[in-house]
């Protein structure tokens, strides 16, 4: 077993963005959220929409941007369910803006910003948290919450289409799959490279692989909301659904950072491995102490 140990926890690590695909990315993010309600229960979404403005407004009070960059047709092309809600693309614009720390006097589409890692976390998780928690605002706990795991559902569905598409080009094409090491690498050089957080790779072989993560953007950027379990339900709860696994890569875990001390990750190749047992939380704990 090969181990490697990765400290590389750094929240003003800067990333770069074009403003106008920046904040296009909030704004899908929300229309195709709408389009999921509309789509699974379409009677409440007035009222869901006025929850998640309420949300994004109390957590910026006292803030404001100028939202003209809004007026841009590049920005609201193909935002559907968004036409009937102007005062929801603005509570988005300005919510995006106030994480992201963008100055008042910005205004160029096309303008390249530095963004510090963690504050583009908070942009990006606070704002799927605050989607999520608006469903339970409008039907409870226990209804809110089935709610948006249906939603979760049908969003990765769209996303299982496109890998399957993506999937069988390259092997109609004769090309190369991806290796898990080739997998692995990619994903490290992103994380480190945007100081993601701290982290122990176990390479337990060729084609199964266990990563402990001690701390990460997603958990920091939602911990002081003190809901760990609309925290999870909004940010990792998408890699624990159903649905989540196709094709050669699966993932299993027993934990989070937003519920425990650690986070545990095992990777798998399906065409290797059938269904490998997890390994204990008491291993995975241990993992890399006293390398």
């Amino acid at each position: 077993m090969e181990i490697e140990i990765h400290e590389t926890w750094n929240p003003k690590a800067l990333e770069k963005f074009m403003l106008g695909a920046r904040m296009k990315e909030a704004l899908v993010k929300v229309n195709n959220t709408l389009g999921y309600v509309r789509e699974l229960q379409p009677s409440i979404i007035d009222e869901y929409v006025k929850s998640i403005v309420i949300r994004l407004k109390d957590e910026i009070e006292g803030y404001s941007v100028n939202s003209a960059l809004l007026s841009k047709p590049e920005l609201m092309l193909n935002l559907e369910h968004l036409e009937k809600y102007p005062g929801l693309r603005v509570a988005v614009f300005q919510f995006t803006s106030f994480h992201l720390n963008l100055r008042q006097d910005r205004r160029p589409v096309d303008e390249e910003i530095d963004v510090y890692s963690l504050d583009n976390a908070k942009a990006y998780e606070r704002l799927s948290y605050y989607l999520t928690k608006a469903t339970i605002d409008v039907l409870g706990k226990k209804d809110g919450i089935s709610l948006w795991k249906k939603m979760v559902g049908l969003r990765l569905r769209k996303e299982n289409e496109d890998y399957e598409k993506e999937l069988k080009k390259k092997i109609d094409n004769n090309e190369p799959l991806s290796t898990m090491q080739e997998t692995n690498d990619g994903a490290m050089k992103r994380w480190n490279r945007i100081g993601l957080g701290n982290y122990v790779i176990a390479k337990l072989d060729e084609n199964k692989t266990l990563f402990r993560f001690d701390k990460c953007h997603t958990h920091e950027a939602l911990k002081d909301l003190n809901d760990p379990d609309i925290a999870y339900l909004a940010s990792c709860y998408v890699g624990d659904h159903p649905s989540y696994n196709i094709g050669r890569k699966f993932l299993r875990r027993t934990q989070t950072l937003h519920h425990g001390a650690f986070c545990d990750e095992l990777y798998w190749m399906t065409d290797v491995h059938d269904n490998p047992e997890q390994p204990s939380l008491d291993f995975t704990k241990n993992l890399g102490k006293g390398e």
